[in-house]
């Protein structure tokens, strides 16, 4: 069994795990379209959660990984069986469906198809207990740049009432986390005076007093703005490198999370669906060396 595959177009290149792949045996991520590494001229941008510290917990997540939440709010039950959006299905083994440990019962069929520089994740679920859904996640390299396009339909006898969000787990080509960093998100309403550990806000950006030696998080549960350029951007005082995120919604909720290597911006888009209706949304992620 294959566990990944890459794209590459000369100036990105990206490694993407099949969604069979013994990588997903507890894992909360989205099996379709999990790219667990991003190289930018071959520089690696991507990092792990809890990155190089062997003594912490992971769920092994890694690169741009999305996560749904669950179905609909009456679903969030520990020990229900239900539809894992994104997973499979099964029962969430925790109470108050923190969705870090589940018991996957039925994993989904998933098509995967790629070329060079594309691919393309179709996953059409079984229905449990009237819920259903097809999905479709297409990605592409363009320039320094990765498209992710996703179009989501309602295919069962229930509202769908859940949310999607992607964990941007990168550093800027390696670098600790420190006072160095700095990372602006317009579509963040301006939380000043925020400080969370090592973590605060001013002067429009989210930056570090000094390496961070427990994790930090800033979590903003309410609607966010529009924004016409990126969503977040994440630059040094001191390198040249930087890379940033845009979207083509307005985001239902704002995280920022940071853990040592790993600087982790993440925006939410609401799914709010009827039987028979769809929706889509995209992604970019863009990324330089400077050079």
């Amino acid at each position: 069994m294959e566990n990944f595959f890459h794209l590459d177009n000369g100036i990105i290149r990206i490694r993407l795990l099949y969604p069979d792949g013994v990588k997903y045996d507890r894992s909360r991520w989205c099996h379709t379209g999990f790219i667990q590494d991003v190289w930018c001229k071959g520089v690696r941008f991507s990092e792990y959660e809890r990155s190089r510290h062997n003594d912490q917990v992971t769920s092994e997540g890694s690169g741009l990984c999305c996560q749904y939440m669950p179905i609909a709010p009456e679903e969030a039950v520990h020990g229900k069986y239900t539809l894992l959006p994104g997973v499979g299905a099964g029962i969430y083994l925790t109470p108050n469906s923190a969705q870090d440990r589940l018991d996957i019962k039925e994993h989904f069929d998933i098509k995967v198809e790629h070329t060079k520089d594309s691919a393309t994740f179709e996953t059409k679920t079984p229905e449990v207990d009237g819920f259903s859904y097809f999905e479709k996640r297409e990605i592409k390299l363009c320039g320094s740049e990765i498209i992710e396009k996703v179009t989501f339909k309602n295919t069962g006898k229930k509202e769908i009432h859940t949310c999607e969000m992607c964990h941007n787990f990168l550093s800027l080509a390696g670098k600790e986390i420190s006072s160095d960093y700095i990372l602006e998100v317009p579509v963040a309403h301006n939380p000043e005076g925020f400080e969370h550990n090592a973590m605060f806000f001013e002067d429009g950006h989210f930056t570090f007093s000094r390496y961070p030696e427990k994790p930090c998080y800033f979590d903003e549960k309410k609607s966010g703005k529009s924004c016409d350029g990126y969503a977040w951007m994440m630059k040094s005082k001191t390198s040249k490198a930087f890379c940033y995120g845009k979207i083509d919604f307005i985001p239902c909720r704002v995280s920022v999370w940071c853990d040592y290597y790993t600087l982790c911006p993440e925006m939410y888009v609401a799914i709010d669906l009827k039987p028979g209706e769809e929706t889509s949304w995209q992604r970019t992620w863009g990324f330089s060396t400077g050079e």
